[in-house]
């Protein structure tokens, strides 16, 4: 997955403003965001010089996407707001502090990980790869469009309809498979001395945490007979 969309995020450009200073459609733009098309040498020249970066920036190897930016996200099931969006592979949040955090630890072509409470147990529910961040004030064409809860959030990650999952089956979260992701930070003691086993990992993972690519590609494997 390239990063065209969030270098335009970064330099504050919707699609449109984006389409115009390259000279092409607003739809060419979108194809090449979504990687339905390969940029030509003159498109390729036209974002690097926009952009200030190298092709390398916009279309990175393979193993240098994700670089340990993938994120855990806790969410909750509302009846009047479905957030995340599983039938669409959408996520949002609002201006505020969990909005920030969104922006500053997501990244296109890295792994969102989503997590709820099930009947006193905390279990992993999903996963998207994330192929766009959408963002007020530069993507509002694309967001109010979108047919999901999300389109009245600030940010909105978007997931790869084709290398995302939502599993029939949830992946428990619990003390044996905590002890594989030390980026989460939580310890036997601190289980051993919370409330409930429950109650020590949801506070830990309340707010949106990083877990590396390591930690994600072994998520990823466990969530392959989840459905």
């Amino acid at each position: 997955m390239n990063r065209i969309s969030l270098y335009r995020s970064q330099s504050k450009l919707t699609q449109n403003k984006l389409a115009l200073k390259m000279e092409i459609s607003q739809k060419r733009v979108s194809q090449l965001e979504n990687g339905a098309s390969d940029p030509s040498i003159y498109e390729i020249h036209k974002m690097t010089s926009l952009f200030q970066c190298s092709f390398e920036d916009l279309y990175p190897k393979k193993e240098e996407r994700g670089n340990g930016m993938n994120i855990f996200i806790k969410y909750k099931e509302l009846e009047k707001h479905a957030d995340p969006d599983f039938t669409h592979l959408t996520y949002g949040d609002a201006d505020n502090q969990r909005g920030a955090n969104t922006r500053n630890n997501a990244q296109i072509g890295s792994y969102a990980f989503f997590h709820t409470s099930i009947g006193g147990q905390e279990y992993i529910t999903a996963y998207y790869l994330i192929e766009e961040i959408l963002e007020r004030g530069t993507d509002d064409e694309r967001i109010d469009k979108l047919n999901s809860a999300a389109k009245v959030d600030h940010i909105v990650l978007v997931g790869d309809r084709n290398k995302s999952k939502v599993l029939s089956t949830p992946l428990a979260l619990d003390r044996k498979l905590i002890k594989d992701l030390p980026s989460l930070g939580i310890t036997e003691s601190y289980l051993d001395n919370s409330k409930t086993e429950l109650f020590g990992i949801s506070s830990k993972t309340r707010n949106h945490r990083k877990i590396s690519d390591k930690e994600a590609s072994y998520l990823i494997k466990l969530c392959q007979n989840k459905g």
